[in-house]
């Protein structure tokens, strides 16, 4: 009798534990952020400076990101996720010991960078180090990792603000990362090849040399640092502008805005594979459903607690509550894909369109004046869905990428991820204000626009969801990419 492989047998025991622990730990500081952030910024000054504390990791994060793909796919996980240990923990000492609101910038934007090598390193190590039939369940303890902190972290957060200061937050992480780190096991071993339809479902960024199917070019490939430089301030920008758009329009917030989606549009085709942008093959599809439907779920989770003070009066706690219970309903979509209880062909679609009935739920029900509690429950399917999409994307790109482009591909995804995100919220931002100027705020006007928006690109993810149960072509021929 063959027995069940487990994430905690001895093989894999240490592993488990630290790649649970560290995504535990960024997940942490990542949500206390927002909770303690007002604190700093009334002890250092510089209220100026506020959106750059959130807008600078976003930024630096997509210029590591699309280094950490290359680099993990040359060199290995292990040395990536090192460094970017030691960046991400260096940026914590310097935004707890920040001086002024500038240096707690200049920490925050390091603390991206260390990110980026962090979050890439963490998908290819699950596609080293554990078989096949484990890596849906990893990803799984991933999404697990984001649900206490979601539940507690900015409770906890804030309580050790009033006790010991904002500081300790930040400065109390890196003790906590370096023992996860040690626990951390070295694939030493050649990856797994996720089965025959690895090559078939390869990215080839553009402009790569013709390599063959064993990805033997990825030594001769350089990242785009150019590009995602540009990228980033195109993001930035963006995020700047879109934090400042909840306020009040002033007259050079529209070119700035244009400005900044050239930026962006113009460094896309250098960051995403050419087969994302023009003829996708099935990881290709992947890519593009992870940033439609994580686009989708942000602009909707934005503009709910805001709807929620904003029309009916709620206070932020309660507003906070349905959020955090769709955390909940987050991991039992996680849970789901990880299982594997449905056909893989159905995951994607089916966390798409949960997410369409969801959100549109939600909002025919704000929309009428229905009590907010029961909208509450409906946003509960939206968390549902986006759990089951979102880390069945994370886990059939592995599966489908070969060993040579595993780095890449799951960089690809989290550029994807970064890019649709941050456009979407700068569009809207500036369109809910309009809206707002224009109707009132008393009108529901704005939000229905904001709630059809995200119920589009959910509607758009179901499509490229079936679009990923297609096989693109035939099977890839040796001595062409796929």
């Amino acid at each position: 009798m063959v027995s069940t492989p487990s994430l905690f047998s001895p093989t894999h025991r240490r592993s488990t534990i630290a790649l649970a622990a560290l995504p535990f730990l960024v997940a942490f500081e990542a949500l206390a952020v927002s909770t303690v952030m007002p604190r700093a910024a009334e002890e250092l000054g510089g209220v100026s400076l506020y959106p750059l504390v959130f807008a600078a990791p976003l930024a630096t994060s997509l210029v590591s990101i699309v280094v950490a793909g290359q680099w993990n796919d040359r060199q290995g996980p292990m040395r990536v996720m090192t460094v970017g240990l030691v960046v991400f923990c260096t940026a914590l000492f310097v935004v707890g010991l920040a001086p002024s609101m500038a240096v707690l910038v200049a920490g925050r934007a390091l603390q991206g960078l260390g990110m980026g090598f962090v979050t890439v390193s963490l998908y290819v190590l699950i596609a080293r180090l554990y078989p096949p039939s484990l890596q849906p369940r990893m990803f799984t303890v991933l999404s697990a990792a984001w649900v206490v902190p979601g539940l507690v972290g900015p409770a906890l957060a804030g309580w050790v603000t009033e006790v010991a200061g904002w500081r300790i937050v930040f400065l109390a992480v890196p003790f906590l990362v370096l023992p996860a780190r040690l626990l951390l096991q070295d694939p030493t071993g050649a990856a797994s090849v996720p089965g025959e339809e690895a090559a078939d479902g390869d990215l080839v960024p553009t402009g790569s040399p013709t390599g063959s199917a064993s990805g033997t070019d990825s030594s001769t490939t350089r990242p785009p640092l150019l590009a995602a430089c540009a990228a980033a301030l195109g993001v930035a920008a963006l995020s700047v502008i879109g934090e400042q758009a909840e306020g009040s329009l002033s007259g050079a917030t529209v070119p700035l805005l244009l400005v900044a989606l050239v930026l962006v549009a113009l460094t896309v085709p250098r960051l995403l594979p050419r087969r994302v942008l023009f003829s996708p093959d099935r990881v290709g599809r992947l890519v593009m459903a992870r940033g439609v439907l994580a686009a989708s779920f942000v602009l909707a989770e934005v503009y709910l607690p805001l709807q929620l003070v904003a029309r009916y009066g709620m206070s932020p706690a309660h507003a906070g509550l349905i959020l955090t219970v769709s955390t909940v309903t987050w991991f039992v979509g996680a849970w789901m894909a990880g299982s594997e209880m449905l056909p893989e062909r159905a995951r994607i679609p089916a966390g798409a369109a949960a997410m369409a009935v969801g959100t549109l739920a939600t909002a025919a029900l704000l929309l009428g004046g229905h009590s907010p509690w029961l909208a509450g429950l409906t946003w509960c399917l939206t968390g549902l869905g986006m759990g089951l999409a979102f880390t069945s994307t994370s886990i059939l790109t592995m599966r489908r990428s070969h060993p040579a482009r595993q780095g890449r591909n799951s960089a690809a995804l989290q550029v994807a991820e970064a890019l649709t995100q941050s456009v979407m919220l700068a569009l809207t931002g500036v369109a809910f204000q309009v809206l707002l100027q224009d109707r009132g705020e008393t009108s529901p006007a704005p939000y229905a626009a904001m709630f059809a928006s995200a119920t589009a690109l959910a509607v758009v993810g179901v499509v490229v969801g079936v679009a990923t149960r297609r096989k693109a072509g035939g099977r890839s021929r040796p001595g062409l990419p796929r």
